[in-house]
């Protein structure tokens, strides 16, 4: 529908804002319509990109589980494993990985949607802002993709420990040592680089928080971070 048209009657032409039929409190009402319609769908966007961001996280906690000897058997080819250790043993922020670039472009054509609506509240919704919401809709697709492909793997991971496991007591021990050292995962090196790679870490120890505190909370179950995107 044009931004010009208001909404056509089922069986007519669209009628235009013009139109004499067509009352100051109608026209009111059609543009709030949009305007929601246009905020709902931004709010979409966000939601997506949340659960990406959590699912990623929930990951992480799986791949630091795992046993670091099997990562390097486990059947997934080499570009997998490389992908799995920058997105979760890399020291560089999350906000700057390549992983979640599509984030970064859905967040600043977010912004540029809300710049283009806001030009003017009391005329139409500017074409040019919701095709930036439905770019930043296909970047929070992209992402989406890219995690699932890292839980695909991680998931690859786990059932090899766990086989590996299965015939094998020595590591068996190892699996379950693992899974039970809650103190020495907070101490791993590895570990604290992917957790102090997250963005509310900082927030965190800017409380004043011990960093294997922090480490601990990540890898509770039913405790954690507040994993709500703060808007820009």
């Amino acid at each position: 529908m044009s931004s010009q048209d208001a909404p056509s009657s089922e069986n007519g032409p669209s009628i235009s804002l013009s139109a004499p039929d067509q009352t100051l409190a109608d026209i009111r009402q059609w543009r709030a319509s949009q305007r929601r319609s246009f905020f709902d769908h931004i709010e979409e966007v966000q939601d997506r990109l949340r659960l990406s961001e959590d699912i990623y996280r929930v990951e992480g906690v799986h791949y630091h589980l795992t046993t670091p000897g099997i990562r390097g058997f486990a059947p997934i080819d080499v570009i997998a494993k490389a992908e799995l250790a920058e997105a979760f043993e890399s020291a560089i922020s999350v906000d700057e990985i390549p992983l979640f670039e599509p984030f970064r472009r859905a967040q600043d054509l977010l912004r540029q949607a809300r710049a283009a609506s806001n030009v003017n509240m009391a005329l139409d919704l500017p074409e040019k802002a919701m095709d930036l919401v439905f770019e930043a809709h296909a970047q929070a697709i992209e992402l989406s993709k890219r995690i699932s492909c890292l839980s695909e793997w991680v998931d690859v991971l786990r059932e090899t420990d766990m086989e590996w496991a299965a015939n094998n007591a020595e590591h068996a021990i190892a699996v379950e040592q693992r899974r039970g050292d809650s103190l020495g995962l907070r101490e791993e090196d590895v570990v604290q680089k992917w957790v102090r790679s997250l963005p509310e870490t900082s927030k965190q120890l800017k409380l004043g928080r011990p960093m294997s505190d922090i480490v601990g909370d990540q890898f509770s179950i039913g405790e954690g971070f507040d994993t709500d995107s703060e808007e820009e």
